[in-house]
C-alpha cells in the first residue's frame, strides 16, 4: 500500500498540484496504491517448458494512471471520480529455453517509472511518467536471453493503456 499527502504553498484554490502526477491533491490525503497481485513467473531455469502469468489489482488514487481504455473505463465508469480499480497486469507467459513470450496486459519494458509503487524511487513522480511515455500495453512481448547479462526484445500492442 502506497499512501501519502503533498502540500503546495502556491496551490490553487480548487485543491490539484497539478501538473504533478499522482499527487496531485494539495493538502489531501490520498491512500494512491493497494496493491494485490497474483504471480507464477514462467521460471524453466533457461531449459524446458514453462508456463506461467500475472494478475494484478489496484485500488486508489493511482487509478487514473493505470487505466485500459476499453476495460476499466467500463468497470469504473470514467466520472472523474477520486478512487477507482484498476488491473495493470493480466498476462500469461511462456517460456523455452532462453525464449519467454508475455501476452496480454504489463508494464511497459521502457521508461524510468512504473505504476507499481514499490518500483518507483520517490512518491511523487517525473511530469514523463504522468503524461508522455507509455506505462502500460497490451499485445505481445517476445524476450531472448543471450547471456546473463544481455536480452532482445521484440514485440508488438495496442498502443498506450489501450486493452
Amino acid at each position: 500500500m502506497q499512501q501519502g499527502i503533498s502540500f503546495n504553498g502556491h496551490g490553487r484554490r480548487d485543491g490539484f498540484n497539478g501538473p504533478v502526477g499522482t499527487n496531485d491533491f494539495n493538502g489531501e490525503y490520498q491512500m494512491n496504491q493497494a496493491w494485490l497481485f497474483f504471480d507464477r513467473p514462467a521460471d524453466n531455469g533457461g531449459s524446458g517448458w514453462a508456463i506461467g502469468g500475472r494478475l494484478d489489482m489496484v485500488y486508489g488514487t493511482d487509478w487514473r494512471f493505470g487505466i485500459n481504455h476499453g476495460l476499466e473505463d467500463r468497470i469504473n465508469g470514467f466520472n472523474r471520480q477520486t478512487y477507482g480499480l484498476v488491473l495493470p497486469q493480466m498476462y500469461a507467459e511462456i517460456a523455452y529455453d532462453d525464449l519467454s513470450v508475455k501476452l496480454g496486459h504489463f508494464d511497459d519494458a521502457m521508461g524510468y517509472e512504473n505504476v507499481p509503487a514499490v518500483l518507483n524511487p520517490l512518491y511523487s513522480h517525473s511530469y514523463a511518467m504522468a503524461f508522455s511515455e507509455p506505462l502500460l500495453v497490451t499485445g505481445l512481448l517476445a524476450q531472448y536471453r543471450l547471456n546473463d547479462r544481455l536480452s532482445v526484445l521484440g514485440g508488438f500492442h495496442r498502443g498506450w493503456m489501450m486493452f
